[in-house]
C-alpha cells in the first residue's frame, strides 16, 4: 500500500443526521469501532480488490470511534466514496483520447453514483508521500503527539484539535497571507478549500492529522525533531510582523523537510 498521511474528522455522535446517528449508535453499541491499524488494513483490502475487479467497492459501514470523557466521536471510513472521488480526480488528469483505457465510462458513472450518496465531503482525506503543508496550519505545535509503537506497529505522529480552533487558525492565516504576499492565490486557495471543508462539520468535531505510513519512512531521530508545524507558524507570525527574512526561513525549513519523500512520488 502506498504510504499516506491522513486528515480525519471525528464528529460527535449526536451531530449526525438522524438516520446516520441511529446506524452509528448501533455500531458503537456493538463495539465495532476500528483501531487505526485495523482501518488501514480494511482500506488496503478494498484497494487490492478494486485493482483486481476494476470496480468501485460497495459501501461499507466501517468507522473509527473515539471517546473523550462521556462523549462519543465517529469518523466513518467511507472507503467507497473516497475511492470514487480519487478515481474521478485521476480521470481528469488523463488526456481525453486515452481516458477510457484507464477509467471507463461505466467506472466513472459508478463513481459518480457513489459520490451522490454524500451530502458533504468525506470525513477523511489521504495524500501519498507527504503531509500537505497547509494541513499543519490548522493545528498548534503543542497539539503534536508522538507515540513509539501503538497497537504493536511502527511509530505514529499525530496532531489533534477541535474544528472550531482549526477554523479560527485557518481564517487568521488567510488574512495574513492575503495582506502580506503577492501572487498568493494558490496558497490561499488551498487553505480556503480546507476551511470550507471543515465548515461543513460540527464545531465540536475533532480534527486529526496522522502521518500514517510516512512515519515509518522517516528516520526516528528526524521524526522526534520534526517541527514542521512550528516552522510554518514561525513563518506566519513573521509575515504578520513584516519580517520577510524570518518568514522565508521558516517556510524553507518546513518545505525542505519533505523534499526527500515528495521526490519519491513520481517513481511510484
Amino acid at each position: 500500500m502506498v504510504p499516506c498521511a491522513f486528515l480525519r474528522l471525528f464528529e460527535p455522535l449526536e451531530a449526525f443526521p438522524t438516520a446516520d446517528r441511529r446506524r452509528w449508535s448501533r455500531y458503537v453499541a456493538r463495539g465495532d469501532g476500528l483501531t487505526v491499524r485495523a482501518a488501514l488494513h480494511a482500506e488496503s483490502r478494498v484497494a487490492a480488490s478494486r485493482l483486481l475487479t476494476r470496480r468501485v467497492p460497495i459501501r461499507s459501514e466501517l468507522a473509527l470511534v473515539r471517546r473523550v470523557a462521556q462523549r462519543v466521536y465517529v469518523c466513518p471510513l467511507q472507503i467507497a466514496e473516497r475511492q470514487a472521488a480519487a478515481l474521478l480526480a485521476f480521470r481528469e488528469t488523463v488526456p481525453e483520447t486515452a481516458v477510457d483505457a484507464f477509467v471507463s465510462h461505466d467506472e466513472a458513472r459508478a463513481a459518480v453514483l457513489a459520490l451522490e450518496r454524500l451530502d458533504r465531503p468525506p470525513h477523511i482525506q489521504a495524500v501519498s508521500w507527504e503531509v500537505p503543508l497547509h494541513w499543519f496550519v490548522a493545528f498548534d505545535p503543542r497539539e503534536r503527539h508522538l507515540m513509539a509503537h501503538p497497537e504493536g506497529s511502527g511509530p505514529r505522529l499525530t496532531y489533534l484539535t477541535t474544528t472550531a480552533a482549526a477554523l479560527n487558525r485557518l481564517d487568521r492565516v488567510i488574512g495574513v497571507v492575503e495582506a502580506t504576499l503577492q501572487d498568493a492565490d494558490g496558497i490561499v486557495g488551498l487553505i480556503t478549500d480546507l476551511l470550507n471543508r471543515l465548515a461543513d462539520f460540527h464545531d465540536d468535531s475533532l480534527l486529526e492529522l496522522d502521518y500514517g505510513g510516512l512515519a515509518e519512512l522517516i528516520p526516528a531521530p528526524d521524526l522526534v525533531t520534526d517541527t514542521t508545524c512550528q516552522d510554518l507558524w514561525t513563518a506566519i507570525d513573521a509575515l504578520d510582523r513584516g519580517d520577510a527574512t524570518m518568514a522565508a526561513a521558516g517556510y524553507e525549513a518546513a518545505h525542505g523537510r519533505w523534499q526527500h519523500l515528495r521526490g519519491r512520488q513520481p517513481s511510484n
